[in-house]
């Protein structure tokens, strides 16, 4: 069954606003307003009553999601950076992160970048920077992915030892100061990375400082426990006993240590006290008090070593403290992978040890493709696209009788291939009784027509004129021209042909080809598809232009390379990224053969002998090469668009929200907040459905609804009513039965609500 959506009862919105009825309401084609040039702002509504509606309401959903544009918008909630964009900067295939960004900081993560004021323990006051430098090993590729099995992926493909990226913390304008003992850095805190860190202790000798997360510090006096929380665990925390020095804490029933000022205690695994503050009082005992920090550890770093969390070593996370025998200059951490990894769609990259910053890959965009086809065909291979007209379906290249070259262009009884080098604008045929082919194309920048065309008749009975017969052979193309001697037709909109001459009993006819527009340029050597790809077609009357291939001895060529060239970023024909496609022969089997691509591929399941690749520019074209059966062939898949990489740098703790890809949703009647704002679809009559109710008046059933609406036993309607600013469509039938069929006739049928209200089987009224 076909499926026709065209044209439904709308309401113009100019209408809806100034309150005009529906009886002067002007057509709309439909889906719109429920869906209109792609998006969605609308909702089918069945009756929580009337269960047996839902069906019809979900076939109506589906039929109008069929027309919805995916959204391809992602919402981050949190501190985030989007490499490139999905409109002037587009992260595509081949493109490095660094290309994009090659320094971060607060201007592109304003909170866990954000400069800072560094407090000393003398309230000496320094300003920093925090940045990220990025490497040149972020590069979106196509590549076999070791985390999937080995099959094919499209991310970043990392490796054992692969540089990332260095933050760095840097004070400026100053450096931070401190004794000769770095003593005036210990008992403060920094803000790095957006979290807040205490520095426990400072050593000057080793440029080594050890940080204590103080996302969870409290102060806590003696006199009583304090409750604190680390992620989902609580802990209960009192003081068991202090003086001037030291204090030792029970947490959980855990006694600590003696603990100095900036010492640490491992209470249970992974989780550290460290006392910040002591501050004792000698005669009021009972009204000490101590600040103190419960968190993940401490994090040690020493110029020129590992990062050390809890005494273990982050592997490959390097420190590199820029400083003199009383400041600090900056602090760098060096991001070196591990191991290899791989980062794909959906997957995230989390910056170790300190875990709050990170690289995810949300998704790889593409829109619907363009299909080209390269297919082994008896003794020819054959191509099928589509070009300005329509679908094209020929033959490129045929064998000669031996396999073990090619002889000619087309094929080799009927349907012969003429081609012209790009300088040329003519063609001679010799055997027009065969119905040779040619192709046209005009280009001029972004804009071209492509046609593939036939001589099918020459007659030159009548003595007073010669009339050649020129036909597209595209499905259900009305292209095509019949013309006379020395007379100029046009075929489509930018071509012109002139017939220069034609012979019915010789068989033969010349014409050229000239632009329609006195713009662009001519040829007769490649075709463009309908979506901009430039497929290049064998050509043998100039050796230094392309796709030449000479078969005057064809037992030499035993391959061509047909060239594919896709559009640039600004949709120019014939300047963008190439690839070829190697056509050449299996003599054993007999056979011409799709051999090869340039592209680079892998096989797409162990042993299946189908093999993928992408073009690696920013239109990625995909080939898939399959050589599972007898004949090989060649799907080329062409976006027309430029392909789109969603990558980012984010807080680890950012929310990512993804729409559906369904725009029109369903609901019942009962669930009106959900869509107050929408156009609606109201499946269903008013007896069951209280949305409905309102549209006709009232809780109508039986004979008072056919009264109303004129839908009695075996009938439906489809009407249009304003709905607030939006609009109502009411799909509704006597019984539930009828309902389905008006849902059935709103998906199957064109019809025009401004002269048809209600629509049957048998009568239709209007208002």
């Amino acid at each position: 069954m076909k499926f026709n959506f065209r044209k439904i009862s709308a309401i113009a919105t100019s209408i809806l606003l100034t309150g005009m009825t529906m009886g002067v309401a002007a057509a709309a084609n439909y889906p719109a307003p429920f869906v209109d040039a792609g998006v969605a702002n609308s909702a089918v509504v069945y009756g929580a009553a009337g269960l047996t509606d839902a069906v019809a309401a979900g076939n109506i959903q589906f039929e109008l999601n069929k027309v919805v544009t995916p959204s391809s918008e992602i919402t981050i909630t949190g501190d985030n950076v989007r490499f490139g964009d999905s409109s002037s900067n587009i992260f595509g295939l081949g493109e490095n992160m660094s290309d994009f960004y090659s320094t971060l900081d607060e201007d592109e993560l304003s909170f866990v970048l954000a400069e800072g004021v560094y407090w000393d323990d003398n309230n000496d006051k320094y300003e920093y920077d925090q940045s990220l430098s990025m490497s040149n090993n972020l590069q979106l590729a196509f590549f076999e992915d070791d985390d999937n099995d080995d099959l094919p992926s499209i991310g970043f493909d990392l490796e054992d030892d692969d540089y990332i990226w260095n933050y760095t913390l840097d004070f400026t304008p100053d450096d931070a100061e401190s004794d000769s003992a770095w003593d005036d850095f210990e008992g403060t805190t920094i803000k790095m990375l957006g979290k807040e860190y205490y520095i426990s202790e400072a050593d000057n000798s080793s440029k080594k400082l050890t940080l204590l997360d103080t996302a969870n510090s409290a102060t806590i006096s003696k006199a009583e426990a304090s409750t604190m929380n680390v992620g989902d665990k609580s802990y209960e925390v009192s003081i068991q006993w202090m003086s001037a020095d030291y204090a030792v804490f029970i947490v959980n029933g855990i006694e600590t240590n003696k603990l100095a000022e900036g010492d640490t205690y491992e209470v249970t695994e992974g989780v550290y006290v460290s006392l910040k503050n002591n501050y004792y009082e000698e005669k009021e005992a009972e009204i000490s008090k101590a600040e103190i920090s419960i968190g993940s550890g401490s994090i040690e770093l020493e110029h020129g070593k590992e990062v050390e969390i809890n005494d273990v070593d982050v592997d490959n996370l390097n420190v590199y403290i820029d400083s003199d025998a009383t400041s600090i200059d900056s602090i760098t951490l060096e991001w070196n992978l591990e191991e290899d990894t791989s980062l794909v769609k959906g997957e995230e990259l989390v910056f170790p040890g300190f875990e709050n910053i990170k690289i995810s890959m949300k998704d790889f965009i593409a829109k619907d493709g363009e299909m080209t086809t390269l297919k082994e065909s008896s003794d020819t291979i054959k191509l099928s696209t589509t070009v300005s007209d329509g679908d094209v379906d020929f033959s490129v290249l045929y064998a000669n009788s031996t396999w073990d070259g090619f002889e000619g262009f087309g094929s080799k009884s009927s349907d012969v291939l003429e081609t012209s080098d790009e300088d040329t604008d003519y063609l001679n045929f010799t055997n027009v009784k065969d119905k040779p082919m040619f192709v046209v194309t005009w280009i001029n920048g972004d804009d071209y027509e492509s046609y593939v065309l036939q001589i099918t008749d020459i007659d030159d009975s009548d003595v007073t004129k010669n009339v050649t017969t020129i036909e597209s052979i595209a499905s259900g193309s009305n292209e095509g021209v019949t013309i006379n001697f020395e007379e100029m037709e046009t075929i489509g909109n930018k071509i012109r042909i002139t017939l220069d001459a034609a012979n019915e009993d010789n068989e033969t006819a010349d014409i050229t080809v000239t632009s329609a527009l006195g713009a662009g340029y001519i040829y007769l050597d490649r075709i463009v598809t309908a979506e901009g790809l430039k497929i290049q077609l064998p050509q043998d009357t100039n050796s230094s232009k392309a796709g030449y291939l000479n078969l005057t001895n064809a037992t030499d060529v035993v391959s061509w390379d047909m060239n594919f060239t896709e559009e640039d970023e600004d949709n120019g024909i014939d300047l963008g990224e190439s690839f070829t496609a190697t056509l050449s022969f299996e003599s054993d089997e007999e056979k011409a053969e799709v051999n090869d691509v340039s592209v680079t591929d892998f096989e797409t399941g162990t042993g299946n002998d189908e093999y993928e690749g992408y073009v690696e520019s920013a239109l990625s074209t995909r080939t898939l090469l399959d050589k599972s059966g007898n004949l090989n062939e060649l799907d080329i898949e062409y976006f027309g668009d430029e392909t789109i990489a969603e990558v980012y740098i984010s807080e680890s703790g950012a929310v990512t929200t993804t729409p559906s890809e369904l725009g029109v949703q369903v609901y019942t009647d009962a669930e009106s907040a959900s869509f107050a704002d929408k156009n609606i679809i109201v499946v269903g009559g008013s007896c069951v459905n209280t949305i409905a109710a309102t549209l006709v008046g009232g809780s109508l059933c039986g004979d008072d609804w056919t009264t109303a609406t004129s839908a009695g036993t075996g009938k439906f309607l489809v009407k249009s009513y304003a709905y607030g600013e939006k609009v109502a469509l009411l799909v509704a039938g006597y019984e539930a039965a009828d309902t389905t069929a008006a849902a059935t006739y709103v998906t199957t049928q064109e019809f025009d609500s401004s002269t048809i209200d209600h629509v049957g089987p048998v009568v239709t009224v209007t208002e």
